[in-house]
This record gives C-alpha cells, structure tokens and sequence, in this order.
C-alpha cells in the first residue's frame, strides 16, 4: 500500500505540475477550487459507512455478503443525494458560471469514488490491500494520460476534471470484481432494514466526525474563494497540493493498523495497542521530520524551478505549511486508535473544536495577510488539536510522554543539520543535488543520535 501510495502521489505530482505550468495561476486555482469543492460531498456519499464495515467485517467476515449488497444499494442513494446537494450549494454560494461547470463535473466523480471506496473498506477488512494499492495507481496513470491529453490537444478545462471522472468509474468495477474474489460477495441488492439500521447508527459518529473533517480540510478554501481572487487560490493550491502529497504516509500506516486495533480491543492483547502506536509513531517521525526540514530548506527553489517564477508567492506559504505535516501525521494515527476502540464521537468532538479554530483564524488572517494567513491558521489548528487529541488518547492508552518526547528529539536535531547543509551548498550546488547530499547528512546523523537502528528498518515487525 505505502509502494503504490508513492508511485500513486509520484505521478500525481508530476502530473499537477504540467497542469500547473500550462494552464496557469488563475485557471489553476478555479480547477483545484472545482475538485475541493466537491471532494467535500463524498463524506456525504460515504457517510461514515466505510469505518464501520471495516470494523464489523474485521470481528465478522462471514456477514460480508449480507453487509455489502444492503449498504451498495444505500450508498448509490446516497450518491445521487450528495449530487443534488452539489449543485445546489454551488448556486446558492454564487459562484461564476464556468466555476459551476467545473463543480457539475467534479460532482459526478463522488458518486462513483463512493461505490470504490466501499469495495475497498471490504477488502481492507479482509488484509487484502494489494488491490486497492495496484487500484489507486493505475488510476492515477490514467487520469494523468486523459488529462495530458486534453492539455497538448487544448480541450476545455473541464476535461481534466473527467480525466478523474473516467478512471473513478472504471475502478467501481475494477473493485468490486477483486471483492468478488476475495471476500465470497455475490451481487443482489437488497434493502435490509435489520442490517442498515444498527449500520447507520453507527456510521453517524464517523459521517459526522467525516463532514467535519473535509470542512476542516478545505474550509480555508471556502473561505479563500470569497474573500480572495483566484489568483491568490492559484498559489495556495501549489503549497496544498504538495504537503497533501505527502498524507499518503500515515494513510498508508492507518489503513494496516485501523483493523488491526479494532480487533486487538475485542481480544485479550489490548496492551499491544500502545505498542503498535509507538513504533508506527517511530517511522512516522523517521520521515516526517527530514521531510518538513528540507522542503523548508529548498522551497525557493524548488517552486521557481517546477513552477516556474508565476508562483514564486507559493514559497512563502510552503515554508510554513509544511511544518504542519508533523501533526497531521500523527493526528492521522491517533483518530485512528479512537475510531477503532469505538471512541469515533470523542473524535468527531475534538475535529469540530479544530474547525471551529480554523474558521476563526483564517476569517482574522485572510484580509490581513492573503494565503499565508491560511498556512499560519494551518499550523495553528493542527497543533492544537494534536495537544487535544494527545490528551484524549492518553486516557486510553498508557502512552510515555518521555518516551515520546525521546523519539521527536532523536529525529528533530539529524534533521535540522540536514537542512543547515542544504542550505549552505545550495550557494555552489543545484539543489537537486543538494537533496541528494542532505539524504546522506541525514542518514548519518540519524544514526550517530540514535533515532534509527537495524530494527526500525524491519517493516515486519511493526505488526
């Protein structure tokens, strides 16, 4: 899954890049505003459901027949709701003409990720998360290929809004043919009220906990796209679009250890739930933190060399983004843990604290301060809710506040020398080649303090 996620965010990179370059700041920020904005109906589409199957599926794989035929025949309901509400909340919010073109045809993708991911959630339940590891990349691939194509032939712009809509449709077979195989599903939709309603019940925790969550994702460009210009979206979809490329990691992580946890809680080894957590926090933090460090170090240059000097604004706010990547990291392992010990409305709780948080700052920091409000607002809501979250988690697990600490300093000094060198030699070198140097500066220095040992590079035994 980790494999496919980087070859997945690879490609997508690449990929936002050419669409970058060719279409420009302002046209950039109205396609990347057209995807968020329908992004946030999926939880709509998914409504929580997704968590509880692999939940239930994880205790139970003998009910999956039963459970997959009632809840595809909700969710295709629900698709179609979210779609209408799509296009109401795009006319009643105002938004330009060929804005709502582009939402109209982002909106239609919803329905179909929404049948995938249920696929997916049973095959995740099973431990079979090759499929949805070979899924994920292969539609990237071809959304890249539809969309490149629709650039070098100068299609309308909706065009590469289908090139996600395309492959999103060909995976909800491609998904459902692999759950076929692996989890004895056999096609007949039904309407099971003895299944859907406990189901429903409780998914509401997580459909709220959900809603909340892409609210607090995409809030500050909400907000951006009625307090600034699409120029302004254009340079916060760069610094976005990269730090987001990187949440594969802990998704990555979180999707092994979700089932994982769910059954240790109904088990005799509940203890081995803070142990699981440690060591995922381990690797987590073996990457994160040379990741914040040199972007940091290279954001100048990296942005004016791949994006060329029209987002030279971009750097700015990337060098205070990235610094979040730390929290969301670990808040994406915690909600996990509270989610699989059935503690999803605790969760939903401390996320619409963070929202609320978030609204605030960015409604105080946007006139002041244009995009880089929204990267400080970033910051700031994300520590807090780590610190809130932490807490929470404690009072569930036993979780050393010192070992923890030991862990983040091990990896924090390496990679401060890291990006000390980075910078220096980006006066003589390229800084390609100074990325290269300062992977070795890091791996050294890692070593000689401690935060990386033979062990830790034995992926087999984090479970």
């Amino acid at each position: 899954m980790t494999a496919a996620s980087i070859a997945q965010r690879v490609v997508s990179f690449v990929y936002f890049i050419i669409i970058a370059r060719i279409i420009g700041v302002e046209n950039t920020g109205d396609y990347f505003f057209a995807l968020s904005f329908s992004t946030i109906f999926l939880v709509v589409a998914d409504f929580g459901l997704n968590n509880v199957l692999v939940r239930e599926l994880a205790r139970d794989q003998e009910k999956g027949n039963n459970y997959l035929n009632s809840l595809l025949s909700l969710k295709f309901i629900l698709g179609i709701f979210s779609y209408v509400l799509i296009i109401l909340f795009a006319n009643i919010l105002g938004y330009a003409e060929n804005t709502k073109q582009l939402i109209y045809v982002a909106g239609i993708t919803v329905i179909f990720d929404s049948l995938q991911n249920l696929f997916y959630a049973s095959l995740r339940a099973a431990e079979k998360l090759k499929y949805e590891a070979l899924g994920i990349f292969m539609s990237q691939v071809l959304t890249m290929i539809i969309g490149t194509t629709a650039l070098i032939l100068q299609w309308p712009l909706y065009f590469l809004i289908l090139a996600y809509t395309i492959p999103s449709f060909l995976s909800v077979f491609y998904a459902g043919y692999f759950t076929a195989k692996n989890v004895n599903w056999r096609f007949r939709p039904v309407w099971q009220k003895e299944i859907l309603k406990p189901f429903f019940l409780m998914a509401l925790p997580f459909f709220a906990a959900a809603i909340i969550g892409k609210l607090y994702s995409f809030s500050d460009s909400l907000l951006m796209s009625k307090i600034l210009d699409k120029t302004q979206l254009g340079y916060w979809s760069v610094p976005y679009k990269i730090v987001f490329a990187f949440q594969f990691i802990p998704t990555a992580l979180t999707a092994s250890l979700y089932p994982v946890i769910s059954a240790l809680h109904t088990g005799e080894n509940k203890e081995r739930i803070a142990e699981l957590l440690l060591k995922g926090w381990r690797y987590l933090l073996l990457i994160v933190m040379p990741l914040m460090f040199g972007i940091y170090a290279i954001a100048d240059n990296f942005i004016v060399s791949f994006y060329t000097s029209a987002y030279a604004p971009s750097a700015a706010v990337l060098k205070v983004l990235i610094f979040s990547l730390i929290f969301s990291y670990l808040n994406y392992t915690m909600a996990a843990l509270l989610n699989a010990v059935n503690k999803q409305t605790e969760q939903t709780l401390l996320l619409f604290f963070a929202l609320i948080l978030s609204v605030c700052l960015n409604l105080w920091l946007l006139p002041k301060f244009a995009v880089m409000g929204a990267a400080v607002s970033a910051l700031l809501s994300n520590g807090i809710l780590f610190a809130f979250t932490l807490w929470r988690v404690r009072k569930v697990i036993l979780l050393p506040i010192k070992e923890i600490i030991l862990l983040v300093d091990k990896c924090f000094w390496p990679s401060v020398i890291m990006a000390a060198v980075v910078i220096y030699l980006q006066n003589y070198w390229h800084f390609i080649l100074c990325i290269v140097a300062g992977i070795f500066v890091y791996l050294a220095a890692v070593f000689v303090f401690g935060g990386l040992t033979r062990d830790d590079l034995n992926v087999k035994k984090l479970i």
